[in-house]
């Protein structure tokens, strides 16, 4: 039996560290990013709003005066994907979190295309149409993510996968021994 000595221990041990700090290190930029991004969306918005009160002259405004509008919703949705990354960090595996990634931008964008649809062409309830395909997207989501790659299939799956880029790396490493 092989004798682990202490160079060894400290060696794994920095070794888990450094892997921790990396990690550490890049959920703190991906929950920077949403802040500055927030703070961003915000300062520009105000700017904007007040620039469009002072081109109509403080008086009432109609829907096609008020043309900051579109920027605050649509800025404000890519902000609203943008945290849910940050909602989702901690999740573990990445098809169920795709899945909730991709619940909560349809939890945002359904009510936004309603809005859009309702205040351009009342007359044509087109977001219907949305909403159903996104909740078949969904479903079918749900039933591969959940239902039809149980764990066995999946750790079978990524098994033949390590099997097929070792046997790629081995040729490869043979045709440079050839050489």
């Amino acid at each position: 039996m092989a004798r682990v000595t202490d160079s060894q221990v400290e060696d794994d041990l920095d070794l888990e560290f450094y892997e921790l700090r990396d990690e550490a290190v890049k959920r703190v930029a991906l929950k920077r990013s949403v802040q500055i991004h927030f703070a961003v969306w915000a300062v520009l918005n105000i700017f904007l709003v007040a620039l469009n009160l002072t081109l109509v002259n403080f008086r009432p405004m109609t829907l096609n005066d008020f043309w900051t509008f579109w920027t605050l919703f649509c800025w404000g949705f890519g902000l609203y994907v943008h945290a849910t990354v940050w909602f989702t960090i901690d999740v573990q595996g990445i098809g169920k979190r795709m899945f909730f990634i991709h619940c909560l931008i349809a939890l945002g964008l359904i009510p936004l295309l309603a809005s859009i649809n309702l205040l351009t062409t009342p007359a044509y309830h087109w977001f219907w149409w949305v909403l159903g395909g996104e909740l078949a997207f969904l479903f079918i989501q749900y039933y591969i993510t959940f239902i039809s790659t149980g764990p066995n299939r999946l750790e079978s799956a990524i098994q033949r996968e390590i099997e097929l880029l070792r046997k790629r790396a081995s040729s490869r490493d043979q045709l440079g021994k050839d050489m």
